[in-house]
């Protein structure tokens, strides 16, 4: 039997990157027999349309994972952040999610979560190197 299959490396906006996404969480939807995962995305933009910050989370197995919490520079300092987190936080409760985790790192926001109520669980030195990464959850949304 011939092996015909092969590997491609592709862009993260590919539809195909999508489709495996799409089966890998059907998959652990299925096995959890909890929650249904969900994607939870939400932009800022300013007056002119010009887009300021974002959250881009999931629900999955029962928790708010935030990936990427986003505010540029110039709009920092603003409430932009707490009111995405807000939004995401009050979503991920409104669909009887209690529990939330993020990673973030010494250079990026620890202090922002910690107001926030999230308290480190893990860290990773050296990731990326010369920094640390820390691992942060919150109960009771």
């Amino acid at each position: 039997m011939q092996n015909d299959i092969h590997i491609v490396q592709k862009d993260a906006e590919s539809s195909d990157i999508e489709y495996v996404r799409k089966r890998f969480i059907e998959f652990n939807d299925k096995q959890s027999g909890l929650f249904p995962s969900k994607a939870l995305n939400y932009i800022s933009y300013n007056s002119e349309e010009k887009i300021v910050g974002g959250l881009l989370a999931d629900i999955e197995w029962g928790w708010l994972h935030i990936d990427v919490l986003w505010v540029d520079e110039s709009y920092r300092s603003q409430g932009i952040g707490t009111d995405l987190m807000e939004q995401a936080e009050s979503e991920a409760k409104g669909m009887g999610v209690d529990n939330a985790f993020i990673e973030t790192t010494d250079f990026q926001a620890l202090e922002f979560y910690e107001k926030r109520g999230y308290t480190v669980f893990a860290q990773l030195e050296d990731q990326p190197p010369g920094h640390t990464c820390y691992y942060m959850k919150k109960t009771r949304l």
